[in-house]
């Protein structure tokens, strides 16, 4: 199983750990690698954690989502109820 992470702060290398410890292979992708993230995903990864500041978690999500993997978010999905929806 192959996982990708996006965002390389202390939370994004705590669950790249702890995945490790469980025999999954990470790809931590850091903020400033974003811009290619398309070429990065195309590289096939079971499923994606968005460990990111939380005003970027919902268009990581999203890019995530064009690719059809199942996604782990760090809460909260958006800042606002309203941006959510």
């Amino acid at each position: 199983m192959r996982a990708i992470i996006i965002g390389g702060g202390s939370i994004g290398k705590r669950h790249a750990q702890n995945l490790n410890n469980l025999n999954v292979s990470t790809r931590i992708v850091d903020i400033d690698e974003i811009e290619s993230i398309n070429d990065i995903l195309n590289k096939g990864f079971d499923m994606g954690l968005v460990c990111t500041p939380n005003i970027n978690h919902i268009e990581h999500c999203l890019k995530l989502v064009k690719f059809n993997l199942p996604i782990f978010c760090e809460k909260p999905l958006t800042p606002t109820y309203n941006q959510s929806k």
